[in-house]
């Protein structure tokens, strides 16, 4: 016999409820309270499948349908759950990838339009950058972004030094580029 003053079959339909109000508040709003809701409502359905187990009810009766039903809703509610969980976490890595990215990019100066890259050794203009980008796209550039001022300076080369092709003086250290208009920034 049944220890627990419950009634299977309400707390199978709870279980159903449960699971049915998680998915319209997961749509709705992603939210932490739901993922506890739905927690809270597995905890109880298992400790009803635990006494409904310990009964040992007859298998043609009604009682070994509710555990059955019971069982089932509680693989559904674990798998809704871990869907929950699952995208949780994504939303946390995508929201700690735009973090990082916009630290790097806060991190990073931008240099405008126009500015002319120039060797701190030699004081050589040699690359006008042609549009708004930051230090860390000027370094990876491979000859977009930054155009050399005259024939006789090659096109810019991402995977060659950053140096001055004609004294060979290092244009770019500790982060910071050599300008004609602002010297190291």
């Amino acid at each position: 016999m049944l220890t627990h003053p419950f009634n299977p079959q309400a707390e199978t339909t709870a279980l159903y409820d449960a699971i049915t109000l998680f998915r319209e508040r997961w749509e709705q709003q992603r939210t932490m309270n739901a993922i506890f809701d739905l927690c809270d409502a597995i905890d109880r359905a298992e400790e009803v499948s635990i006494e409904l187990r310990q009964c040992k009810p007859d298998p043609q009766s009604d009682l070994a349908l509710v555990a059955i039903n019971l069982q089932l809703l509680l693989g559904i509610a674990r798998q809704e759950l871990a869907r929950g969980q699952e995208e949780t976490l994504e939303a946390i890595g995508h929201r700690m990838a735009e973090e990082e990215r916009r630290a790097t990019v806060l991190s990073s100066p931008a240099l405008p339009a126009g500015t002319i890259l120039s060797c701190p050794q030699c004081e050589e203009g040699l690359y006008r950058l042609t549009t708004h980008a930051s230090i860390d796209d000027l370094v990876l550039d491979d000859g977009t972004l930054l155009h050399p001022l005259n024939t006789t300076i090659p096109k810019r080369d991402a995977l060659r030094a950053l140096a001055c092709p004609r004294c060979g003086g290092r244009y770019y250290k500790d982060g910071q580029l050599h300008t004609v208009q602002h010297g190291w920034q």
